[in-house]
């Protein structure tokens, strides 16, 4: 079986598994979910894109930076940049056209090893924690009027 078959396989296994509504991209390669989330920002979209290297997770919060405003865009990007300094796996970022905020997962498969799909769903997991822990801090900077350093504060 080539490589993106058998991670695709272990992702629809793992959404299946957990009984997961989603869509696919026309060529099948994109599992697009939505998820109601414990957090201020209450909702978070994942797209889960298989390939024949292992597997990409991007997750977009349902809010995204003011393009008209220089300073809080800024602001925003200071708090990515002290986010990813702290963690490891993961990595915020965010589109300076439109504003749109992203937490990426990259997930290499290593050879002829096999993803399980126990191990897709840890990884989806991890993701919406991510915007968990540090949802509260955008939503800080973006409507509450902090400053990166005092947003990312917040969460320790």
């Amino acid at each position: 079986m080539e490589k993106t078959e058998m991670v695709k396989s272990a992702i629809r296994q793992a959404i299946k598994d957990a009984n997961l509504k989603f869509d696919t991209s026309p060529d099948g390669n994109i599992f697009i979910l939505n998820f109601s989330i414990d957090s201020q920002i209450s909702s978070v979209r994942l797209f889960i894109n298989a390939t024949n290297l292992g597997f990409t997770i991007v997750s977009i919060p349902p809010f995204q930076g003011d393009v008209n405003n220089r300073n809080v865009m800024y602001e925003l990007a200071a708090l990515a940049t002290r986010i990813n300094y702290k963690i490891r796996l993961f990595k915020f970022s965010m589109d300076f056209s439109d504003g749109e905020l992203r937490c990426e997962l990259d997930l290499p498969v290593e050879g002829d090893a096999q993803l399980s799909p126990v191990t897709v769903t840890e990884y989806i997991m991890l993701t919406l924690k991510m915007w968990e822990s540090y949802g509260a801090c955008f939503l800080g900077v973006l409507f509450g009027g902090k400053t990166a350093e005092d947003a990312f504060n917040d969460a320790k």
